[in-house]
């Protein structure tokens, strides 16, 4: 006894393909949907992408890299002529290098600095990590969405997170200044969460420059070294009495 093979329901028609690609390295998703397929339309999804397929508005599967007929990933039985399939194709690439800053100067009000309005600005990197959360968060019925699109809503959850905890740190600003890399970790660790509630993973977050308006920058650039001076001595590099006559011609040149 043989197998019954599953029948087009085009007679002798080669079946169709779902397989789509962009030159465009910013775009994160696109929909790539197709006017007629059969269920033996194969579907061909590349290095790289995910691709989710909608059956009737309804979430049916996410493929990974590979070639399927259409058959294998939904049941036979769903893919009836009139049904309505929609495909998109998500990038699993890291995109590197997204750019973030403060619009506007943070305020602050340092114990031993007093009133200052800081900038800040940096880098961050993210990659898919959940598409079907990611897409519940775009627009309905896009075409391409790009890294461009992401950026508003991206960077309003940084400078969120940012601003709270220069906030909470406002007594101790020279220590953020003198050690970004720290800070950086303990911005990243609050924004984790947010990038996957959003459908996507944080690779790396930084803060490259924090500054004072050019007014208080010599002020600012006066504490700073004091505040190296001061892990000097803790490290006993050098003596109270080094310390506090360095410190003294420093606030003396403020």
């Amino acid at each position: 006894m043989g197998f019954m093979a599953k029948q087009s329901w085009l007679p002798f028609s080669r079946p169709t393909t779902i397989q789509s690609s962009v030159n465009d390295p910013a775009v994160v998703s696109w929909n790539a949907d197709i006017a007629s397929w059969t269920p033996q339309t194969m579907v061909v999804i590349e290095e790289g992408q995910l691709c989710m397929m909608l059956l009737n508005q309804t979430i049916v599967a996410i493929v990974e890299k590979g070639s399927y007929p259409l058959d294998w990933i939904i049941p036979p039985e769903k893919l009836k002529p009139a049904a309505t399939l929609q495909n998109y194709f998500f990038s699993t690439k890291i995109f590197s290098n997204q750019r973030w800053g403060t619009p506007t100067p943070i305020i602050v009000k340092d114990t031993s600095i007093g009133m200052n309005a800081l900038r800040a600005h940096g880098t961050f990197s993210f990659t898919l990590d959940n598409p079907k959360r990611l897409w519940q968060h775009l627009p309905n019925d896009y075409k391409q969405f790009t890294t461009d699109d992401l950026a508003g809503q991206l960077r309003s959850m940084i400078l969120d997170h940012f601003t709270a905890i220069v906030s909470e740190n406002q007594n101790n600003i020279l220590q953020f200044l003198t050690e970004r890399q720290r800070f950086s970790e303990v911005i990243k660790q609050e924004l984790t969460t947010d990038f996957k509630a959003f459908g996507l993973q944080l690779v790396d977050f930084i803060v490259q420059s924090v500054s004072a308006p050019e007014s208080q920058a010599d002020s600012m650039a006066a504490f700073a070294k004091i505040e190296k001076l001061n892990d000097m001595l803790r490290q006993g590099l050098i003596t109270q009495a080094e310390f506090e006559e360095k410190k003294q011609q420093l606030l003396k040149d403020i």
